[in-house]
């Protein structure tokens, strides 16, 4: 991950993927879903939101933390 950018490589290492401009903020944390289908994405104005790997698209909006958040866990129920 990158300040303002998410990086996806493949297991042999191979970049495949580049998503730009996600929010006005810096990224500063991500977690994968257990199907590798979404991130999950934390910022330094306190968002926390989901996009989808493949392309891209927002998803979801959760509500906005007083500070940066700095780290994310997904917990599968």
């Amino acid at each position: 991950m990158h300040p303002h950018a998410v990086k996806m490589w493949n297991d042999r290492g191979e970049l495949i993927g580049v998503h730009r401009g996600l929010c006005k903020g810096e990224l500063t944390c991500c977690v994968m879903d257990n199907r590798q289908l979404k991130l999950f994405i934390g910022n330094s104005d306190g968002k926390i939101f989901t996009i989808n790997i493949k392309n891209g698209a927002k998803m979801n909006k959760f509500q906005k933390h007083k500070h940066m958040v700095t780290d994310l866990l997904y917990w599968r129920s």
